[in-house]
């Protein structure tokens, strides 16, 4: 019972992201942001799209 109390809790910590350039997918931690992610398929680098955006200048 512990371990699928512990499996849950890990798995509510990622989410998943998608490679815009050949679909894969990936689990990321939303702990983590960073700039910029890379594909482990295609090795290509794309914005991460759980980072915050800027907020626009008035």
């Amino acid at each position: 019972m512990a371990g699928a109390i512990a499996m849950a809790a890990a798995l509510a910590r990622t989410t998943a992201i998608t490679c815009p350039h050949c679909g894969q997918r990936k689990l990321v931690s939303r702990l983590r942001p960073a700039a910029f992610r890379r594909c482990p398929r295609c090795h290509k680098t794309f914005p991460d799209p759980t980072a915050a955006k800027p907020k626009p200048r008035r």
